[in-house]
């Protein structure tokens, strides 16, 4: 306490945070917040390449059969606290209603071989695609210019910023506080969606509200 007595200002990462500061008695002009954020330059300039060339851009979507309307994409390395599971679990809730929609992960890891498994497993292989890891922005530019949403089961981070440079809208669960600090800039409605916790049906729900 001595040394929130003695602090000129509090910089916090999220406006909960911040919040809770003030309502604990800091002074609210004490209290400042700088949200986590990426640099977006390199996306903006991917993002121009491929827009500026639309004929690359369809030839790209018609040479990997995407439907931009019908394609949804997750980025990440593929371990078991992603959670990769629950979002190819929904994937058989939709495909169900609409057959034509498709997930593209992008990513490796420690449990893509059990994710490909899943995906077998309960029907939705022809549904989930496995593209292995993209690191250059220019690539990862065509497919999620070639995507609707952007999807992440559980605990997302600065995924979202990097999804939203693209302007894609972000699902993810509606546990707050399994979230890292991002979480804060997703507003349902606006620039995403939030499924009930642990609710695949939800989940998928979500997913086709957003496809088109």
């Amino acid at each position: 306490m001595k040394v929130v007595r003695n602090a000129d200002a509090f910089l916090t990462y999220d406006p909960m945070t911040a919040g809770r500061l003030v309502k604990g008695g800091v002074e609210s002009s004490r209290v400042f917040c700088a949200p986590n954020a990426i640099d977006q330059e390199p996306i903006r300039q991917a993002r121009k390449w491929w827009l500026d060339r639309p004929d690359q851009l369809a030839e790209f979507q018609r040479e990997n059969q995407i439907d931009p309307g019908k394609t949804l994409i997750f980025i990440s390395r593929i371990e078991p606290d992603k959670r990769l599971d629950i979002l190819i679990e929904a994937m058989k809730h939709v495909r169900a209603v609409d057959p034509t929609v498709t997930l593209v992960v992008v990513g490796d890891g420690s449990s893509r071989t059990l994710a490909e498994a899943l995906a077998h497993r309960i029907g939705v292989a022809d549904g989930v695609r496995f593209v292995g890891s993209i690191y250059e922005e220019n690539q990862l530019a065509a497919w999620c210019l070639s995507s609707f949403c952007f999807a992440y089961p559980v605990a997302i981070g600065l995924s979202a910023m990097h999804a939203f440079g693209y302007g894609l809208p972000v699902i993810t669960s509606d546990d707050i506080s399994g979230h890292n600090p991002e979480i804060h800039a997703i507003h349902p409605g606006v620039n995403g969606l939030l499924y009930r916790h642990g609710q695949v049906e939800d989940f998928a729900s979500k997913l086709l509200e957003l496809s088109q």
